[in-house]
């Protein structure tokens, strides 16, 4: 029993030190990334707004190409540095006093560049029980939202995308993401907010991604003190549920 005991403390700090060793790989790789690929689209949009001359055609799509790439890969930078500073336990959230109705009017505008593309029907809804302020992390929210949304226009070919506010108890506020996708399996569901963890099949293969941003949007909801459900059929769509409690400012 004894060695038993001593055989499991060692698998257990070992997975520790494991845990610790890819955390801080993780961030020092993201650090060391983030620098050249900052220059590289610098350099590009410099070339795009024509400060060394102007470009052919070929040229100004090369060059378009290279700042989408840029950005993508920035964004695969970022989601790995929150997941390393979510496994360490060294992220912080930064509460303050927001409007929820501007958030969601920010998130409309910002989403919708990519909706419009796509042929989408963008719509958003807000529950007027809602509290004209909330107080959590606006930054962390919105990204939560912008993972969340970014997910259903991926996986979403027709149809709209809806996005709620509401209150569904009188001490939580809920965010609704609706998508008329391919939807997920309901082997793949338990998964699908995993870290690295992507739906394999025939439709959802050609959709690059870093497998990071709903195992985030977890995490961060998790940290706010909420709760991720999923609802989903495949060929119907699918819905994400964020729900969180009302709170108020320390003191208060």
């Amino acid at each position: 029993l004894k060695q038993a005991q001593e055989a499991l403390a060692l698998s257990r700090d070992q997975a520790l030190e494991a845990s610790r060793f890819k955390g801080q790989l993780l961030s020092r790789v993201s650090h060391e990334l983030r620098t050249p690929l900052g220059g590289i689209l610098g350099y590009s949009e410099l070339l795009q707004f024509k400060a060394f001359g102007t470009l052919n055609e070929n040229q100004q799509n090369a060059v378009k190409n290279i700042i989408e790439s840029t950005n993508y890969l920035t964004e695969v930078v970022n989601d790995l540095l929150d997941e390393a500073q979510i496994e360490s336990k060294s992220l912080s959230l930064y509460n303050e006093y927001f409007d929820p109705a501007d958030l969601l009017e920010k998130t409309k505008v910002t989403m919708s560049v990519l909706t419009e593309k796509k042929g989408l029907e963008f719509v958003t809804e807000m529950d007027p029980d809602l509290p004209g302020e909330l107080y959590g992390d606006v930054n962390r929210l919105r990204q939560i939202l912008v993972n969340l949304v970014g997910n259903s226009i991926k996986f979403t070919k027709q149809g709209r995308i809806i996005v709620r506010f509401k209150r569904p108890t009188p001490a939580q506020w809920s965010i609704e993401v609706q998508d008329t996708g391919v939807g997920i399996p309901v082997e793949d569901q338990r998964n699908i907010v995993e870290p690295f963890r992507q739906v394999n099949n025939s439709i959802t293969r050609g959709n690059r991604g870093s497998g990071l941003g709903l195992a985030i949007t977890k995490q961060l909801v998790e940290l706010m003190g909420g709760q991720v459900s999923l609802e989903s059929q495949v060929g119907e769509g699918s819905l994400f549920t964020v729900t969180l409690p009302i709170a108020n400012a320390p003191g208060e």
